[in-house]
């Protein structure tokens, strides 16, 4: 088979595993996930979304219209830019709880690195030469942030975090372990190239307490093995 035909192939097969596909929640099929936990619970009442990474709020605008009212959620977003957005769409928004903070598996000060002072993409790992500027901000963990605000239950944890997402589970041992967070959605592509973890660290992580299921852009497939 020539060159041209195999690339095309190929990419037809990308676009269907949804590779490259996490640019922007309307499109990526992500809003799938927590609209899937619903569907499969049948849960009533408060639906609480812990959103990990929140950026600019469009997954909390997503969720906003999905759940009807009855969402509960925390947004962590550390970047100052992306702070100011976030509070100028939902500060005054019910059920709406914004925390400038990073999560990750520790507390303390650490720096965030970026390359504009307006994108919404931001590390706690530098990702490139181009991410000249950089912050302090607060960490915490999913653990800790629980026991300070009385978080018995959360129904959707969502982790965006450019290369962290090994390190926020790792910081809900706790919740995890105590069967406390029901439906976890994390990336991974290549931000966590410039991080020690692979996706296996978070199978061998998660797998024996949770089914593991692939986001597509028309639905999940589970990951039966690895």
């Amino acid at each position: 088979m020539a060159a041209a035909p195999l690339a095309a192939l190929l990419r037809v097969c990308h676009n269907g595993l949804n590779y490259g596909g996490g640019e922007a929640v309307s499109d990526s099929g992500e809003i799938g996930a927590p609209r899937f936990d619903l569907d499969k619970s049948g849960r009533a009442g408060d639906f609480v979304v812990f959103d990990v990474g929140a950026h600019d709020g469009a997954y909390l605008e997503a969720a906003l219209h999905m759940v009807d009212g009855r969402l509960r959620a925390f947004s962590f977003e550390p970047k100052d830019a992306c702070v100011e957005i976030l509070r100028a769409r939902y500060e005054s928004e019910p059920g709406m709880s914004l925390h400038k903070a990073a999560i990750s598996k520790h507390t303390g000060i650490e720096e965030l690195f970026y390359a504009e002072p307006g994108e919404s993409s931001a590390s706690l790992c530098r990702q490139s030469d181009a991410q000249t500027k950089a912050q302090k901000v607060r960490v915490t963990t999913v653990d800790q942030f629980c026991d300070e605000n009385g978080v018995g239950k959360i129904q959707f944890l969502k982790i965006g975090t450019e290369g962290q997402e090994v390190e926020v589970p790792q910081g809900a041992s706790r919740m995890i372990q105590e069967g406390r967070i029901d439906f976890i959605q994390f990336e991974f592509g290549d931000t966590s190239l410039h991080t020690p973890y692979l996706f296996v660290d978070n199978w061998n992580y998660l797998s024996n307490r949770y089914v593991v299921y692939r986001i597509l852009r028309r639905g999940l497939a589970e990951l039966k093995r690895y």
